[in-house]
């Protein structure tokens, strides 16, 4: 059994049972609640349970438990990810709750009278690289810094784990560590073709069942950098930022947050999961 003070991270609902997040979030975690729509109309939650997990890939898989849903009701349906793989830099965003984005809110104050606070989503728009990281295997993603790195002892990026990154409507790798030698805009994330190199022919079978990971590496799109987005799918960045405004109009009933769906974790950790 483990007990800590609250740890943060994000997560993607990449079916309508599971979770996909950084592993190393969910490390030494006792349980966990999801907060899917947080703070927004619609909010729903439900626990969690750890389904697959490789610290290696820093990669892992949380179920939803129906039964714990609330409201009660069924989780909803989401369309199939699709994954993908770059050989050149390209185009990418992820997005997450970094510390940076904590705000306060005086309209919801605590028990002490000041303002609670909380964690707004960040859309992360830059570039990533297969070229860089080749030792530590991940993709290098360049995304714009955020101005200030007050606290030496936390990333201002904290919180960002497990943002599944996309390029051109594909899912190429998860957000995963922020090296502070690299720079305050740049980050590092588990990169979905190197996902068949280090597992058994038996696990990639399992993640293929779990969450239509192609079993065969050759079938992992590969992505030319400048590539257009698919019409009606979330993940691809042009030049001017058309994705921001798609991603817009594709819920143009729901609002940013809801895109994000928080995870609670009790040991404490707090992992905002991504809807489709």
């Amino acid at each position: 059994m483990c007990a800590g003070p609250a740890r943060r991270g994000t997560g993607y609902l990449v079916t309508s049972q599971l979770v996909l997040t950084a592993a190393h979030v969910l490390a030494g975690v006792v349980s966990i609640r999801l907060r899917f729509n947080a703070d927004q109309p619609g909010e729903w939650s439900a626990e969690g349970e750890l389904t697959w997990s490789d610290p290696v890939l820093d990669v892992a898989l949380i179920r939803i438990v129906d039964s714990s849903i609330t409201p009660l009701g069924p989780a909803p349906a989401v369309a199939p990810v699709r994954f993908g793989r770059i050989a050149q830099p390209a185009e990418c965003e992820a997005l997450g709750f970094p510390r940076f984005k904590l705000r306060e809110d005086a309209t919801s104050p605590g028990a002490d009278g000041r303002p609670s606070k909380y964690r707004d989503s960040h859309h992360a728009i830059g570039i990533a690289t297969p070229w860089s990281n080749l030792r530590e295997g991940t993709l290098e993603v360049n995304v714009r810094a955020p101005e200030y790195d007050p606290d030496p002892a936390h990333s201002p990026w904290e919180g960002m784990s497990g943002a599944a990154v996309w390029s051109g409507g594909y899912l190429i790798g998860v957000v995963g560590k922020h090296h502070r030698s690299d720079g305050l805009g740049t980050l590092s994330a588990s990169r979905v073709d190197r996902w068949h190199s280090h597992l058994t022919a038996s696990q990639v079978a399992t993640l293929g069942e779990l969450i239509g990971l192609p079993t065969d590496p050759p079938k992992l799109l590969r992505l030319n950098c400048g590539m257009r987005c698919p019409p009606n799918k979330l993940g691809c960045v042009s030049k001017k930022f058309r994705a921001s405004r798609w991603l817009f109009r594709r819920y143009s009933n729901a609002s940013p947050c809801q895109l994000l769906v928080p995870l609670l974790l009790t040991m404490t950790v707090w992992l905002p999961i991504i809807m489709p």
